[in-house]
């Protein structure tokens, strides 16, 4: 038995060493990545007054944006200033508020005092949940608020308490204005009634109504742009044939069995003791199976899984404290002491060990190759400011593009690619007339802003960007730095 105390000097180191990991060297460290880039130029414009992302106006839900956080992150650029910190900084609050939630509710629901002091320590250097809350992507936004649904279903199931459901609905009503991700969670609140009609007869539609209350404000205010998005995002999410969408969920299912936290997870919810945290957990899985069939779970597209991240440590922690027990029976406590220490707690320490060093030594990510370095997208935006005058037209990325006075039209890279009418990944070539803030081509830009993200990921996936970098020849490179390179066109002076 560990004294009080020791529990509390565990708790307050892991919670230093959490922060520390998420916190330091936060402004430049990892690279940018264009969904933070997007998030940052949105609530720029937004906090100037404008629904507009680049040369898009009139909505965001066109990019997969709604929005909760992006009226968070503009209020804060208000208080504070425009810069990536503002917006990293957010989302390594919201993992650490995650950890303490996490805390405080298998504190009170565990008979256990170990499950969750291992879920804390081990959520504050947790390798995916540490690399992912120093990006500023809005899905670590949904990860307290995952906690909140979980511990409001979990008394729901438990004590039949309308409280505990009304926590979940609030959770998840919260969620579904800030990701689209979280529409797959309303069908949990139906299955949690589904034993008692009269709760699920107002849970139900509280979930959907301020969703609803946003949606009927959009139609009001922009209806011809709003249709248009809502089109075209359900029609991307929609994951074609049934059997393309089963052929993917079954390929994303291989990968995360082949992923070994994932796994040690898996053992870890059979085992839990605790039969009605099994099932809340259980049903809170249950909209991988809707995200997985549409969407791959690996590489690029990895950070869907944000979302799910503090069931896996719950998972992993509880095959810990299981292994533990089953060990201390078989062979006794002293024993058990030692052999965890090496199956479990060298691990951990390694796990740290990994972070401390990457943070460090400031070692590239899995993706880095699909990031743009913070100085130089920072210098690639001071010379555009230096050297282009009010008005003139540049083609960037996103993590360059917001940096760039809002004097100078910037036009997206894939905006420039559907201007022959051909589809880009994000954007469709029929895209109408009137969302354009500024609609021109690619013939009038005054200057080009390359960088890797054209190189390792547009010119593979739009054939309209590979022509585009075919024809850098033509223009006249003015600014080399962290391989992003500038250039002007010749034929405008």
């Amino acid at each position: 038995m560990i004294s009080r105390s020791i529990r509390y000097s565990l708790f307050l180191i892991f919670a230093v060493v959490g922060i520390v990991l998420r916190f330091w060297k936060l402004s430049h460290y990892p690279a940018i990545y264009t969904d933070e880039a997007t998030h940052l130029e949105i609530a720029r414009q937004l906090s100037l007054g404008h629904i507009q992302y680049f040369a898009v106006q009139d909505s965001w839900l066109l990019f997969a944006r709604l929005p909760l956080f992006e009226y968070i992150l503009a209020g804060l650029f208000v208080l504070f200033d425009v810069e990536l910190i503002v917006v990293r900084g957010l989302t390594a609050t919201c993992g650490l508020l995650t950890g303490l939630l996490l805390y405080v509710f298998l504190a009170n629901v565990a008979r256990d005092w170990r499950l969750p002091l291992v879920v804390f320590c081990l959520w504050n250097i947790f390798p995916q949940a540490v690399l992912y809350h120093r990006f500023g992507f809005s899905y670590n936004l949904l990860q307290p608020l995952i906690v909140l649904i979980l511990w409001g279903l979990y008394h729901y199931h438990d004590q039949r308490s309308r409280r505990g459901l009304l926590l979940a609905v609030v959770g998840l009503t919260i969620g579904t204005l800030s990701d689209i991700i979280m529409w797959s969670f309303i069908p949990i609140i139906l299955l949690a009634t589904l034993n008692n009609w009269r709760d699920g007869v107002w849970a139900v539609p509280l979930s959907l109504l301020p969703l609803s209350f946003w949606a009927v404000s959009q139609l009001a205010a922009h209806p011809q742009a709003f249709l248009f998005d809502l089109s075209y995002t359900l029609a991307r999410t929609g994951g074609g044939t049934l059997h393309d969408q089963l052929g993917l969920l079954v390929h994303n299912y291989t990968v995360l069995l082949g992923d070994t936290w994932w796994l040690i997870a898996i053992i870890g919810w059979v085992l839990l003791k605790n039969r009605t945290l099994q099932v809340v957990v259980g049903m809170l899985l249950l909209p991988l199976l809707l995200v997985g069939r549409t969407v791959p779970l690996y590489s690029l597209s990895a950070y869907y899984l944000i979302p799910f991240l503090p069931l896996v440590v719950v998972g992993v922690a509880t095959f810990g404290v299981r292994s533990w027990d089953v060990l201390g029976h078989r062979f006794g406590r002293l024993t058990a002491s030692g052999l965890m220490i090496s199956l479990i707690g060298l691990p951990l320490g390694y796990t740290l060990h990994q972070d401390w060093q990457g943070l460090m030594q400031e070692q590239p990510t899995p993706i880095d190759r699909f990031l743009v370095d913070v100085d130089g997208a920072r210098e690639a935006a001071q010379y555009i400011d230096d050297n282009v005058a009010s008005g003139s037209l540049v083609v960037a990325s996103a993590p360059v593009g917001w940096q760039i006075d809002t004097s100078i039209r910037v036009l997206e890279f894939q905006m420039a690619a559907v201007a022959d009418g051909r589809d880009a990944v994000h954007i469709p070539g029929n895209l109408p007339a009137t969302r354009w803030a500024y609609q021109t081509t690619l013939a009038e830009a005054d200057y080009l802003v390359v960088d890797p993200l054209w190189r390792n990921w547009g010119a593979v996936h739009i054939p309209q960007v590979a022509a585009i970098l075919s024809t850098l020849e033509e223009w006249e490179r003015v600014h080399d730095s962290h391989d992003i390179e500038i250039y002007r066109n010749p034929h405008i002076r």
